[in-house]
């Protein structure tokens, strides 16, 4: 992750920066093809924002902000969301 990095074009430099990390933890990946790439923005904050608002009379659930580890924690937050919910 890049912080502040909102390019949509592959750069090989990030490229070789995963491969070469990759390959610490596993050297047979240091000569691995790459078969496919993508570029990922992941819009993140310093802190999850999770709660609930009231705009006009309709009530809001905010959840973002998870950036990439937005897997990591989907399921913690999703049950944040049911309590709110079932609270209103």
């Amino acid at each position: 992750m890049i912080p502040d990095q909102w390019e949509r074009k592959l750069d090989p430099m990030v490229t070789q920066n995963i491969i070469a990390r990759a390959a610490k933890i596993d050297p047979t990946l240091k000569d691995a093809p790459v078969i496919r790439q993508f570029v990922g923005l992941r819009p993140g904050r310093h802190a999850v924002r999770l709660e609930k608002e009231v705009v006009n009379d309709t009530v809001v659930i905010h959840d973002y902000g998870h950036g990439g580890i937005g897997y990591t924690l989907s399921w913690g937050c999703a049950e944040a969301v049911a309590s709110i919910v079932a609270n209103l």
